[in-house]
């Protein structure tokens, strides 16, 4: 389970309801786990504004919603142990 959420979140452009939806799980507990593996140090909230999303929209994983007013996108991204966890279970979102 843990694998599959750190592809979900290596893929980008899905919201966690999105993510629990695809996976078949209840909101609340899609938030416990990546909240779980914020904890460990596996994901991290990416910061949008200034630094990270300088001129960088056109390959942003959240850029056809994040400067909408009606939302507020939590935007999640591995860390490097999060990338090192996959590059060692052989499984990357481009497979």
């Amino acid at each position: 389970m843990m694998r599959e959420i750190l592809l979900y979140i290596e893929k980008g452009k899905m919201t966690l309801s999105q993510i629990a939806r695809e996976m078949g799980l209840e909101r609340e507990e899609l938030h416990s786990r990546v909240h779980m593996l914020e904890r460990s140090g596996y994901i991290k909230e990416a910061s949008l504004a200034g630094g990270e999303c300088d001129e960088k929209c056109a390959s942003c994983p959240v850029s056809s919603y994040c400067h909408d007013d009606s939302t507020n996108p939590r935007y999640l991204t591995l860390t490097e142990k999060g990338r090192r966890y996959l590059g060692s279970s052989g499984m990357r979102a481009e497979e």
